[in-house]
């Protein structure tokens, strides 16, 4: 969709948007980087190419993807577009910068720390264990009655 896109990068600050009815018009339905609201990105020349999800939005500028939080209002607006292509024009939308507990570094780190616990080294598995006898070893264990 945009091949020259380096790297993505989370918002600083947020950015309102307004919509028009041209922009209502050449926009696409069910296409993210073709709604009413990317149009109106690409008009206004905030962007030169916008992908807008129901969570989280990019705008494109060169070879920068800059991430944004969808809001609820933009959310309402996108089911509004996509079953009726109706976008109320001229209000304030608003792409919010992306809160820190959402942000890329936090969002890797957590996926990164998932994958580790699902995937646990054999070292780790072996420390556990080792770890397990030692607090409990098997002669201490009380036999068990079936």
């Amino acid at each position: 969709m945009f091949p020259n896109v380096e790297r993505v990068v989370d918002a600083d600050e947020s950015i309102a948007i307004n919509v028009s009815k041209a922009d209502n018009t050449k926009g696409r339905k069910k296409d993210g980087a073709h709604c009413a609201l990317a149009q109106a990105c690409i008009r206004q020349k905030i962007a030169d190419g916008a992908i807008i999800g129901m969570a989280i939005s990019y705008l494109i500028k060169g070879k920068t993807a800059t991430r944004y939080s969808t809001s609820v209002s933009v959310a309402r607006e996108i089911t509004s577009f996509d079953r009726h292509h109706d976008f109320a024009e001229g209000r304030n939308y608003v792409l919010s910068k992306v809160a820190r507990a959402h942000n890329l570094a936090h969002t890797i780190a957590a996926a990164n720390a998932m994958e580790s616990a699902a995937h646990p080294s054999a070292s780790s598995i072996a420390l556990n264990l080792f770890a397990r006898f030692q607090t409990n070893p098997p002669s201490a264990r009380r036999p068990q009655t079936l």
